[in-house]
């Protein structure tokens, strides 16, 4: 994959005209743009919550700037790294309504607690824009784990689960 990622992440920021730091990479990619250590973290955590079976995009690289400006005639911050990552079709649950918003609700509650499971808090998990809804398969992707902490103690995930409950409730 490697430096074919790259070469279609420089011909897409080229392309660019809305400037929101996501950008498609081929059909089935996207890229995220952010410094280093955040974007690192976000890419840590992903990957990780992958590997463990949850709910989230396939986590496919990270790439540098350098990497990237090689095929971009943009000039590009030389302090931004991309995380390569699975492009998941749907909406976001924040949009939802209905029988959908329904299904979204109950599966976010479930990959929550999974995600408690392995001592993450993810702490912005609530607002409906960090997950997306996949109507084909009726599955809800988690998104977004910039703000998201591994090792909290259990009184943390503890009032977290608290939180939860509190944040998510069935929808009518």
């Amino acid at each position: 994959m490697g430096e074919n990622l790259a070469l279609l992440l420089g011909k897409s920021i080229d392309a660019d005209k809305r400037h929101i730091g996501i950008y498609p990479v081929g059909q089935d990619a996207i890229a995220k743009v952010g410094f280093n250590g955040a974007i690192r973290h976000e890419f840590d955590i992903g990957s990780y919550l992958f590997r463990e079976g949850i709910a989230v995009p396939e986590i496919y690289e990270l790439i540098e700037a350098e990497r990237v400006q090689r095929y971009c005639d943009k000039p590009i911050n030389k302090n931004n790294w991309y995380i390569i990552m699975q492009k998941i079709k749907g909406r976001e649950r924040g949009l939802l309504f209905g029988k959908d918003k329904k299904e979204a609700d109950k599966q976010i509650k479930e990959e929550v607690e999974k995600v408690l499971g392995l001592g993450i808090l993810p702490y912005d998990c609530f607002n409906g824009w960090n997950s997306i809804f996949r109507f084909d398969i009726r599955k809800l992707f988690l998104i977004d784990f910039a703000a998201w902490e591994k090792g909290c103690s259990a009184y943390e995930l503890n009032h977290f689960r608290e939180r939860l409950k509190a944040n998510i409730k069935p929808s009518d």
